[in-house]
């Protein structure tokens, strides 16, 4: 997960089969992450990566999130 382009350590997640059912997933951004970038429209994305070393990985969109 990146806040404002920045790594967000610990703020992983394997997707469950519940989570795939649901359609959604969710990680949580400390506190630290969110005042160092400060208010206004922050950029937030994420990568997907597989088990499998062969696997690429892939890096979502920008979504803008108003803080």
């Amino acid at each position: 997960m990146y806040w404002n382009e920045r790594a967000v350590s610990g703020a992983t997640h394997a997707l469950t089969d519940d989570d795939i059912a649901a359609g959604q997933s969710g990680v949580t951004v400390a506190w630290n992450y969110i005042a160092e970038a400060g208010d206004g429209v922050i950029p937030v994305s994420y990568t997907v990566t597989s088990k499998s070393a062969d696997k690429p990985v892939r890096r979502s969109f920008d979504t803008q999130v108003q803080v």
